[in-house]
């Protein structure tokens, strides 16, 4: 955009995302009639909680690391008590209402959705950074039926293999060696796979408790128990995508290990990168500013 942007460019129509220090609202650019996500921080909150260098790290990551399969950052500015971040709208939602709503996904249509996180996680991998904080909240649908994924604040840049990463993100998709304050790699992103997987076929992670406590030491001691209605491949891929040490897990050898997994055999990886699939879920849109896939406690959230 060849101008200078501001706050007062933008209808904005409603909020449709909130988050510990951010809100994300469903604006219009009034000259063009794009209609686009607004992410806007409250620099205050940022100062408050030490997560000044959050908002940077993303908008670094957003600039720099590009894939069809993560959301694309527009453009961005800032008046004196804000940062907005201009992203793309999904008018799909996220992936997490559609689990709630279907309660399970079939192994087809999961790994679809799985296919398209693996090729963006790998892509993050290349460039160096580690995202960390896969979960369904974080991965929208789009209005082809495609996925992105989404918030990119916790993500891990220029690590090193030995690094011992603070424990950030949702307790039920943290990797047992994240709990453990052992050294982390790029694992504990295909540790988090392996959870959303799980998730999208059982309706639940693949570690569930009534607190914390309980969830991370099921985390760290108990093996994942397999529905048998699962496919032998879809079994296999989980036990290994979930396996407590590091080394031993999938994907610790290369991507190659995961894609080329029987479970993903029938996958043509060129195909899917050009969006020659047919998704098999399209959200049904009634206009562009339709937002019947977002949830309610966020839609009545005063703008």
């Amino acid at each position: 955009m060849s101008k200078r942007v501001g706050v007062d460019d933008f209808v904005m129509i409603s909020v449709i995302g909130k988050g510990a220090y951010a809100k994300v609202v469903l604006a219009k650019h009034k000259a063009t009639k794009q209609v686009c996500a607004l992410k806007i921080i409250k620099k205050k909150k940022l100062l408050k909680g030490t997560k000044e260098n959050l908002a940077l790290l993303e908008k670094d990551i957003l600039t720099r690391v590009k894939h069809p399969f993560m959301l694309r950052l527009l453009y961005c500015f800032q008046t004196e008590e804000k940062l907005f971040f201009v992203l793309e709208f999904c008018p799909g939602g996220e992936l997490f209402n559609l689990i709630s709503r279907l309660q399970t996904l079939s192994e087809e249509h999961a790994k679809f959705y799985a296919a398209q996180m693996l090729l963006a996680l790998h892509h993050m991998h290349t460039h160096q950074v580690v995202y960390r904080d896969l979960k369904p909240e974080n991965v929208l649908i789009a209005h082809d039926g495609y996925v992105k994924i989404a918030d990119f604040g916790l993500c891990k840049r220029n690590f090193l293999t030995e690094e011992v990463f603070s424990v950030s993100g949702t307790p039920e998709y943290l990797a047992p060696e994240n709990l453990e304050r052992r050294p982390c790699s790029e694992a504990i992103d295909w540790w988090a796979l392996g959870s959303i997987i799980y998730e999208m076929l059982v309706g639940e992670p693949p570690f569930m408790a009534p607190n914390r406590e309980e969830i991370f030491s099921k985390i760290k001691k108990e093996e994942v128990r397999l529905p048998p209605t699962l496919s032998l491949e879809c079994q296999d891929l989980l036990r290994r995508l979930l396996a407590k040490k590091p080394g031993a897990r999938l994907g610790a050898k290369g991507v190659e290990e995961i894609t080329g997994h029987p479970w993903f055999s029938k996958i043509n990886w060129d195909k899917l990168l050009a969006k020659e699939y047919r998704a098999p879920y399209v959200p049904h849109l009634k206009s562009e500013l339709d937002l019947s896939h977002f949830d309610d406690e966020f839609l009545k959230t005063n703008v």
